[in-house]
């Protein structure tokens, strides 16, 4: 078991990298620059990303580089906590590289249906490379469908991939094969949480469901706004998972013949004074639910396992804003047509 000492010190050590994050004076100054050339010099001298991009020369770098140098802070920030992982018990690491896992494979995925396969090299995280069994780089080589299936055949994903193989030049089932990773990471996360016998327990399965359910609710209303999903397929989709939302509110969500009559279901349920799911956009809605939940249960937790939980997702939505912010900056979107977008100002 771990010490009490040691808990409070990796407790303590967390919450000051939270409060390192960006504050609004700093998303203030990232939405007034005009290229990601500025954005880049602006975080490399002002906040915690300046390490990560201290050997960058940011009148050159690349929007996409930028955005997996973002991401590879948080992964080295996450490992660094991790370093305690053996005695708090959770396994993060291990759910950390499955999650990382997991998103190249998405990511690669994506380029491979787009048939650009060989630009997933072009901008993998080397951070990552260096903490997963899989041969990333070799991966960037599949030239088919058969061939990435093969690849994996020493891996949990062979299996959860082979039933989406379609013949060579056809799109890939990206909906359902997303959910089926989604589905084993989930899994694998409650069996890691489960099999460790520490104080905060419940409140980490209370996040996780909490954020599966989120999950649940867009794609149940965007499979009706815009695919016009069955209520079966779009079950075949959701992770298996309930937080807030009782048996009879989820069948009637799924049997509700209008999107607007899923909303009033979730309204009903959740009766957050954070946001009151009157916007259409559902993604975002979903976003500030769970955002204001977990940075109050960082301030407030007792549990060094929570508060890494929810540093982790917390740190992933900042790193969504900053690319949100690159991306309009680099297409010289005004803030006003992409503000909607950033959590930070919803």
């Amino acid at each position: 078991m771990l010490s009490s000492y040691a808990s409070n010190s990796v407790l303590t050590k967390t919450r000051s990298k939270f409060g390192k994050m960006l504050k609004s004076d700093d998303y203030k100054a990232l939405v007034a620059m005009s290229s990601v050339s500025d954005i880049a010099a602006y975080l490399k001298s002002n906040t915690h990303y300046r390490d990560v991009l201290k050997n960058v020369n940011e009148s050159a770098i690349h929007r996409g580089n930028l955005e997996f140098l973002l991401r590879s802070q948080l992964l080295s920030d996450f490992a660094e906590l991790c370093n305690f992982e053996k005695s708090v018990g959770n396994h993060f690491f291990e759910f950390i590289t499955a999650y990382g896992e997991v998103n190249e494979l998405l990511r690669f995925i994506r380029y491979f249906n787009a048939g650009q396969p060989e630009k997933y090299l072009l901008n993998m995280p080397d951070f990552f490379d260096k903490h997963t069994p899989l041969d990333l780089v070799a991966m960037s080589q599949v030239k088919t469908y058969s061939q990435l299936v093969e690849f994996l055949n020493h891996s949990p994903y062979q299996k959860l991939l082979s039933p989406f193989e379609v013949k060579d030049g056809e799109p890939l089932d990206i909906l359902n094969i997303e959910a089926e990773l989604y589905k084993y990471l989930y899994k694998l996360l409650f069996k890691l949480i489960n099999s460790s016998l520490h104080a905060g327990k419940e409140d980490l399965i209370n996040i996780y469901k909490m954020n599966a359910e989120l999950d649940n609710i867009r794609r149940i209303y965007r499979g009706k706004k815009y695919f016009g999903l069955s209520k079966e397929v779009i079950i075949s989709q959701m992770l298996p998972y309930q937080y807030k939302i009782s048996k009879r509110q989820l069948d009637k969500m799924l049997s509700a013949d209008k999107p607007d009559e899923v909303l009033e279901i979730v309204k009903q349920a959740y009766r957050s004074k954070y946001c009151d799911f009157s916007s259409s956009n559902i993604d975002m809605n979903c976003y500030i639910i769970f955002y204001k939940y977990i940075s109050k249960k960082l301030r407030y937790t007792k549990y060094s396992s929570v508060a890494m939980a929810c540093y982790f997702y917390l740190f992933d939505y900042e790193i969504k804003d900053i690319t949100t912010i690159i991306e309009g900056a680099r297409y010289k979107v005004p803030f006003d047509e992409y503000k909607d977008l950033i959590l930070f100002y919803s």
